[in-house]
């Protein structure tokens, strides 16, 4: 894993439904700031405002607290406690898994995997995120990489479809389904 540079990008999401042509959903804002084995990253976009700082470990980006606030006006903290190995968030606590990101460093943690061996980025990677709800598996299966433009330097361009699921449902059949693409506006 190898975050990616300091930046601030404007991106649009793209929503695909199946029989449908893809179609801009809405715009967001990511801005991530990194120096000296610490983080800062703000994320405003479709599922609300994200804060997370943290630092970095051998899995690479470890979220110490994020702050969430939803489009409807509801805000959480989680605090990702690695002293006594556990997840404090709204409903409660969980253990603290072995690279565990929260919903906005996922990003992060996704961009540092491509940037570090863009062939890993191939076919399904499952990811443990933690926020307000608890714990889950996120999944991403990478649709390609394109080149990096001039407002995406530094940063692996590509497309995801992503599911998740809660962990306490590991062995049901349903996933949460989502089909998202990030384009680069600005930098």
């Amino acid at each position: 894993m190898r975050p990616p540079p300091s930046a601030s990008i404007g991106y649009t999401v793209i929503r695909t439904r199946p029989g449908a042509e893809a179609e801009p959903a809405a715009s967001a804002r990511l801005s991530w700031q990194r120096k000296a084995g610490r983080y800062q990253l703000t994320l405003d976009g479709v599922l609300g405002e994200f804060e997370s700082e943290g630092g970095e470990d051998d899995a690479g980006m470890a979220p110490a607290s994020t702050r969430e606030r939803s489009p409807t006006g509801g805000a959480w903290v989680t605090r990702f406690n690695r002293e006594e190995n556990r997840i404090d968030y709204a409903g409660g606590a969980a253990p603290l898994p072995t690279g565990v990101q929260d919903r906005a460093s996922v990003l992060i943690q996704l961009a540092g995997m491509g940037l570090a061996e863009p062939d890993q980025m191939q076919d399904v990677i499952e990811i443990v995120v933690g926020g307000a709800a608890g714990t889950g598996i996120a999944r991403f299966r990478s649709w390609g990489r394109k080149r990096s433009t001039p407002a995406s330097a530094g940063w692996p361009r590509c497309t995801w479809r992503s599911w998740r699921r809660p962990a306490s449902a590991a062995w049901s059949s349903g996933w949460h389904h989502s089909s998202t693409g990030c384009r680069y506006a600005s930098r």
